[in-house]
């Protein structure tokens, strides 16, 4: 009785064992960063970051969860993410917004530069100096 109640013990231990590394491996994070900037590379603060998974690879049907995010004064943004596709818009006032298809892979860290153009709808109706 006691040995059939250690194979049953060391059975086990040895499925949590292999099964720990599988579980690590898919919760890893990767950790989105970037940066807003105009034409001229001037940072543009509090530009809405939108980031919507995509769900082309997997096969979970449920509504994917938006990460929105501000740009803060240095023209900077953050996220933590697992791997996988997303669409990245960036949208701030008086100019075009910008939207990528990005795909996160394993790892530290993600990077994305946006550059924004100022729009011409808001120019040719208010020049090029307006309120904000």
């Amino acid at each position: 009785m006691r040995e059939n109640y250690l194979r049953s013990a060391t059975k086990t231990l040895m499925i949590v064992l292999f099964a720990l590394p599988l579980t690590a491996l898919k919760g890893e994070k990767t950790k989105l960063t970037g940066t807003v900037a105009d034409s001229e590379g001037a940072a543009i603060r509090n530009a809405f970051v939108v980031v919507r998974p995509d769900l082309a690879e997997s096969a979970d049907s449920n509504e994917p969860e938006m990460h929105t995010l501000r740009s803060g004064k240095d023209g900077q943004f953050e996220s933590t993410l697992d791997p996988g596709f997303y669409d990245v818009c960036v949208m701030a006032t008086a100019f075009t917004p910008e939207c990528r298809k990005i795909r996160v892979a394993d790892g530290p860290q993600a990077v994305l530069k946006f550059r924004l153009s100022a729009s011409k709808v808001v120019l040719k109706q208010l020049g090029d100096t307006f309120d904000r």
